[in-house]
């Protein structure tokens, strides 16, 4: 079983604000538990984020570079 970690955890990894993930989770773009007011993030699906943003930022940083050539 995947490690449980709090919001102030989350906001540090992925370096954004209580608003943005209470957004995203109002939008479903991240998957969380709810027991009764607490809410925990698995740790394997922010890492698949984090691994997203590391995919989505290289692709990023080839197409411009290849534009400036």
């Amino acid at each position: 079983m995947s490690e449980l970690l709090t919001t102030n955890q989350v906001k540090e990894l992925l370096n954004v604000t209580n608003m943005t993930l209470y957004e995203w989770r109002k939008r479903d773009k991240i998957p969380f538990i709810q027991v009764g007011r607490t809410i925990r993030y698995r740790r394997s699906d922010i890492r698949e984020i984090l691994n997203g943003f590391n995919t989505k930022k290289n692709v990023q940083e080839k197409t411009q570079d290849a534009r400036h050539q």
